[in-house]
This record gives C-alpha cells, sequence and structure tokens, in this order.
C-alpha cells in the first residue's frame, strides 16, 4: 500500500525478533511477498520509524537486532521529552484546544492564570499523548469557556505541591480571550532574556 510514498512504524523498540528479520529482509532486498502470494514484489518506499526507547540500549542487551538499527538510523532525529521543552507546552495547549474544542462544540475555549502555570510546571511523564489526554479532560470538565486550576486533573495539582523547585520555574500570565498566544510567549521570552542578561551583569555573551 505505501509503494511510491511513505511507511512510518510507530513503535519500532517494540517489535518482536521474528518481526525485526522480516523488516530487515525488506530493508535489504526492497521486496514483499505478500500475503497468501507466491511471489515477491519490488517496492519503493521511504521507511519512517520511531520510538520512545534508547535502541543503542536495546541493542547492547540484546532486546534489538544491531544490523536492523544500522539500517534504519540512516537520519536519526532526537525529540526530547515535553519536559526538557517546556517552550511548546502552551503551543500544544492552544493546538489541542481548537482541535478538540470544535469536535466537543466548545469553540473559543482559553486558559486561566493558574492553570497554565500548573501545566508549566508539571513534568510530564507521559510526554504529548500525556498533554493531549489532560486538555480532553478538561474540556469535558471546564465552565464558560475557561481552564481553569479546578479543571485539571488532581495529579497536576499533587505534583504542583510536592515539587517547590516547579513552583517558581514557569512562566505565568494572564491568558485573555482573544489574545494571541504567540504574542504572549513573545513577550515572556523577552523578559526571561532580560532577567538573564541582568543576572550576567549585562554580558550578553553570557547570557
Amino acid at each position: 500500500s505505501a509503494d511510491g510514498g511513505t511507511l512510518f512504524l510507530d513503535e519500532i523498540g517494540e517489535t518482536s525478533g521474528p518481526l525485526q528479520a522480516k523488516l530487515l529482509r525488506v530493508l535489504q532486498e526492497r521486496e514483499v511477498r505478500p500475503v497468501g502470494g507466491t511471489r515477491t514484489r519490488r517496492i519503493d518506499v521511504r521507511l519512517v520509524a520511531a520510538t520512545n526507547r534508547d535502541l543503542r540500549f536495546e541493542v547492547s542487551n540484546g532486546h534489538f537486532r544491531e544490523d536492523l538499527f544500522y539500517r534504519l538510523a540512516v537520519f536519526p532525529i532526537a525529540v526530547p521529552p515535553l519536559r526538557k521543552r517546556p517552550e511548546d507546552i502552551l503551543l500544544l495547549v492552544e493546538h489541542f484546544l481548537r482541535r478538540y474544542g470544535r469536535r466537543e462544540r466548545k469553540p473559543g475555549c482559553h486558559v486561566s492564570r493558574d492553570a497554565a502555570h500548573l501545566l508549566l510546571s508539571y513534568s510530564w511523564p507521559g510526554n504529548v499523548r500525556e498533554l493531549q489526554n489532560v486538555m480532553q479532560h478538561c474540556l469535558t470538565f471546564m465552565k464558560d469557556g475557561k481552564i481553569t486550576k479546578e479543571t485539571l486533573p488532581s495529579k497536576l495539582i499533587v505534583s504542583y505541591e510536592e515539587n517547590p523547585d516547579a513552583q517558581g520555574a514557569a512562566l505565568t500570565g494572564e491568558f485573555e480571550k482573544g489574545k494571541s498566544l504567540k504574542a504572549f510567549l513573545r513577550a515572556k521570552e523577552k523578559e526571561y532574556l532580560k532577567n538573564v542578561i541582568n543576572k550576567m551583569g549585562g554580558d550578553k555573551v553570557k547570557a
């Protein structure tokens, strides 16, 4: 089905040994035998694979084929976990609110200052998928088109209260209806950079 196009294999690190062997053969020979068929077919696909596992570690432990790893790792792209790129959190929140807000017939949703603070201070062990689920949760329980602290799952509040270091690390600001999130983030970025430069005594190179 993907011949002439792109084949995306998600969670490639979860594949079994026999399946890895079959996939390796496909990549080497560039041909497949359809289920129930008796002849092989040449294929031409761009293969993209993703995993949340450290495949080098899996190779060293014998859980992933080394030859398949090197076949796949032609152009690796490492995506840091969400906790290491907090600047993406509010952009993703806006995206999910638009996406699911239309589906739930709740357009124009916005986030309160307290809720934004909690979202930014949470570590997101489940990464983007967890954030996606939290936004769906919020849309179910919110009132008057506004996501507040009370709307968020209790785990975010508990995590915040148990981690005092995170309480001062998050960006804060009031989300106003109709205000561009990008404009808000630009303002906060400018504010943050000014603070860093001041702490470095005005030395922009050190900052």
